[in-house]
């Protein structure tokens, strides 16, 4: 049981503090009335006010706050906390004990059910479970004001409970239960057992949904409990909270478990943000948060109680965030590049057309950024299409100039080999001097500066990995492009100055440590496939500088996306933009045809669509599975027109440029997600042709309806990203639904920005004042940092 004394102390404490305020009812969030309902208990009857507190004059609230400091405030309450040495006194039960000592209803059976699905073994783990949503069954009537279809309670005592045999013999419980205003006929459908607990005479309290059945009110298999006036009613008549469950374990008995761990356990719980800092922010105490969270006593108390726990999430979050920012920034120098490089001017001068102003602001807070000497960390995001990976050529060859080394990374050996071709592609206006599978050098001025490229990936023979590896210690390769495994202690870059991480959301904790270590450390550049939702910037990258390309390259028409079911009318739609001097995609889910997956293949459309549909035309293949250097020859076939159609799979997702290609069809646009649609979409429309994106889908689920259909409404991928994060949600747009553990027990990015934003500032003031956290009234929140630190580590 709770401690009186404690309560009592609190009680003594908050309407102290209330006194010397003047009685302005400002010392606890929602005011005084608030804090006596959750205290009433504890509140002696005499002092139970008729009138709420905040319509009281400062006189009246004088008079009662003082009455009740008195009356606590004496010797005999403060007997309550003496020691006795009664032996059969239950011993107390501390936060980190096992919840076998909790005593009944924790069991064998259903603790290990908790361990085993939700890792729970302590007090503090199964407080640290929180419910998905509570039932609103907080509405109490009397049988008579019962209406069809809201959701309700009402507390009525059994005349009759009889089990009835249906046709299909199913055993039913029919009650009959009634209280002053009438009486009403609940049904439960085949749970038989529950007849035991409705005798004749019991008062019991019944919450669900109201239905008519034959033109009568009634109840059907409603949430019910007896009546103890002893013990607060947990499962009805309230704001009711719904668990995550696992099989084997009810609702009744895990909401009566975390009720027996508050009432025994939860005035154990430390805040570690101190009375100041709640009070300015409007912030319950964490005590009373965790508690209200499971068991409001009405909205309000709850939404006070989560915006306190999703601060703590978010708050924690930003803390280690920052920290990360600091830490690159600190001891460890790096790389002082020149802001007047030589190699990058002419790179600009090959090119066939003039970079945006966008583009020139963000080779611009690059070039700053590695003129101070410390260890760049910015995040370059811009739409599809917008030149990132030019910015991105443009700041290594700055690094090149003076005769350091590069490193471009992807997360996959598909994209690593996409930007492997696409870069030599930007090369196209210098002397390609030396050329080979997986190296190309080229000279870029007349002073005879020339720029060795490689690629690096697994799949490649071993022995042609050793002969890069050694050319990269030996200086010999400016620019290695790879996965992110191109940062091991197997692959040695000896001048690495800057590293470019492409869909930098995939870039792990072990490949950011292993650039921890390196010194000098250096510059880092990441790379967002798509634009990222301001709010989702804020929580997981706010320890990078931000360059936003928002501009498109200049005399580029907006894209006609329209969704279509009939493939014929759009292969004659193909026809058409071909024999206009047109090129096409043709986009598959499959590489190859699947006897479970009923969509179609990259490979058996070729043979398909060569035969039967565009004979008359030069269909080319694209996969995955193909060989880098075969990959470089079809595209460099589509490129120059040898090729009319192209049909591939998702590995044109990104690096190809093709001005000539104006209709992107995706042939089974239900199997792909919102990101990687406007990713295809964007593969069109670089020329000064009207360029088209066609999606069909055969038979698409509602959220492919609905990906598909914002795909159609909305050209901005900005806009876009803001749309999928509220259709996926967090947890699933950042991967840690694929991955295991959500990121956030209550927090939700999306509906959350207030409190992110409140978090962000709070989290760096404090660094900014106190970055190692050691000041003495900081000691408390590095203590629970420590803590929850690998929890809220971005990985």
């Amino acid at each position: 049981m709770t401690n009186s004394f404690d309560k009592s102390q609190t009680i003594i404490s908050i309407l102290t503090q209330e006194k010397k305020n003047g009685c302005n009812n400002s010392v606890v969030i929602g005011g005084i009335d608030e804090f006596i309902n959750e205290h009433i208990e504890f509140i002696p009857a005499k002092f139970h006010l008729k009138t709420p507190y905040r319509s009281l004059n400062v006189q009246q609230r004088l008079k009662w706050v003082s009455g009740l400091i008195s009356f606590f405030d004496t010797p005999k309450i403060k007997k309550t906390r003496a020691k006795t040495n009664n032996p059969r006194e239950k011993p107390r039960v501390f936060l980190e004990d096992s919840i076998h000592k909790l005593g009944p209803p924790v069991s064998q059976r259903n603790s290990k059910i908790l361990l085993e699905k939700f890792s729970i073994q302590s007090v503090q783990d199964l407080l640290m479970h929180f419910p998905d949503r509570h039932d609103d069954f907080s509405d109490v009537v009397m049988v008579n004001n019962l209406i069809v279809g809201k959701s309700q309670s009402v507390l009525l005592t059994v005349s009759d409970a009889r089990l009835v045999k249906s046709r299909r013999g199913r055993s039913d419980v029919f009650v009959r239960g009634s209280d002053s205003t009438g009486s009403i006929l609940v049904t439960f459908y085949n749970q038989q057992w529950i007849l035991k607990d409705l005798k004749k005479g019991s008062k019991i309290m019944m919450s669900g949904k109201v239905v008519s059945l034959n033109g009568k009110i009634s109840l059907q298999n409603p949430s019910f409990e007896p009546i103890d006036k002893k013990s607060p009613n947990l499962h009805t008549g309230r704001l009711v909270p719904v668990y995550p469950l696992s099989l084997g374990l009810r609702q009744k008995t895990i909401r009566t478990m975390i009720f027996r761990a508050l009432m025994i356990a939860s005035d154990q719980i430390n805040d570690f943000l101190p009375d100041n800092f709640l009070s300015r922010l409007g912030l319950m105490d964490l005590k009373t948060s965790i508690r209200k969270f499971h068991y409001p006593d009405s909205f309000r108390s709850f939404n006070n109680a989560r915006r306190r726990l999703v601060f703590n999430e978010l708050f924690f979050l930003q803390l280690s965030v920052q920290k990360r920012k600091i830490e690159w920034l600190k001891s460890v120098k790096s790389y002082l590049i020149s802001p007047d490089t030589h190699l990058p001017k002419m790179f600009l001068q090959l090119l066939e057309f003039t970079p945006t102003t966008d583009q020139i602001n963000s080779m611009n807070d690059i070039t700053r950024d590695m003129a101070s000497g410390q260890p760049m960390r910015r995040l370059l995001q811009g739409d599809v299409g917008s030149g990132k990976t030019l910015v991105a050529i443009h700041s290594i060859l700055s690094v090149i100039d003076q005769g350091l080394q590069g490193a471009l990374m992807a997360p996959t050996e598909v994209l690593a080999e996409q930007h492997f071709i696409s870069i030599k592609k930007m090369f196209g206006g210098a002397e390609e001097i030396y050329r080979e599978n997986y190296i190309s050098v080229f000279k870029i001025d007349q002073h005879n500066k020339s720029i060795s490229v490689a690629l690096i990936t697994g799949s490649m023979k071993d022995s042609e990995k050793q002969r890069i590896r050694a050319m990269l210690k030996n200086l010999e390769i400016d620019l290695i492009v790879g996965t992110h495994t191109l940062i091991q202690d197997t692959i040695v870059i000896p001048n690495l100055a800057i590293v470019v991480i492409d869909e930098q959301h995939r870039f792990g904790l072990e490949q950011r440590e292993v650039l921890n270590r390196v010194n000098p450390r250096p510059h880092l550049l990441a790379m967002s496939a798509t634009p990222i939702p301001r709010s989702l910037f804020l929580a997981m990258n706010g320890d990078f500088d931000l360059s936003i390309i928002k501009q498109l390259p200049s005399g580029r028409k907006p894209i006609e996306t329209s969704k279509e079911t009939s493939r014929e009318r759009v292969y004659r739609f193909i026809y058409d933009q071909v024999i206009k001097g047109r090129q096409a995609f043709i986009v598959c889910p499959l590489v190859d045809e699947s006897e479970v997956l009923q969509s179609r293949s990259a490979v058996e459309e070729h043979i398909r669509l060569s035969k039967e549909v565009f004979p008359q035309f030069n269909i080319g293949l694209l996969h995955g599975k193909m060989k880098v250097f075969e990959k470089d020859k079809v595209m460099e076939s589509f490129r120059n027109g040898d090729i009319n159609i192209l049909v591939c799979t998702s590995v044109i997702e990104v690096g190809v440029d093709i001005p000539n290609a104006s209709v992107m069809f995706i042939d089974g646009a239900d199997r792909f997600g919102l990101s990687q649609l406007h990713q295809f979409r964007g593969r069109v429309g670089r020329g000064p042709h009207q360029s088209y994106c066609i999606l069909l889908a055969d038979k698409p689920s509602d959220d492919a309806k609905t990906r598909i259909e914002l795909l159609r409404r909305i050209p901005d991928g900005f806009v876009l990203s803001e749309e999928d994060l509220k259709l996926r949600g967090f947890g699933e747009y950042i991967g840690t639904k694929q991955s295991g553990q959500p990121l956030f027990k209550i927090a939700s990015i999306v509906d959350d920005q207030d409190i992110l934003s409140v978090a962000v500032n709070e989290a760096r003031q404090i660094l900014d004042l106190d970055p190692e956290l050691n000041l003495k009234e900081h000691q408390q929140i590095k203590s629970y940092f420590n803590v929850l630190i690998k929890e809220f580590l971005v990985s």
